[in-house]
């Protein structure tokens, strides 16, 4: 819903005072956005060990470069 708000404060600034701007500051807050979301994804994942050679998990962990694991 925050994402949703900001995204309508852009878009009026954009429209009502001409601030072209406006979009350029939501999509940088955006991207930062996403990356303490990614962030915060990639610790929560590594957090979980008891089941690391389950498929579920070695997927998760493949995304992450300090695993040691990649893609397959």
């Amino acid at each position: 819903m925050r994402s949703g708000i900001f995204a309508a404060y852009a878009a009026g600034d954009c429209l009502v005072r001409q601030d072209g701007s406006a979009l350029d500051r939501y999509g940088a807050w955006i991207a930062r956005e996403t990356a303490a979301y990614e962030t915060a994804l990639r610790q929560h994942y590594a957090s979980e060990s008891r089941w690391a050679e389950r498929p579920f998990w070695r997927r998760r962990r493949a995304d992450d470069p300090s695993s040691g694991l990649s893609h397959q």
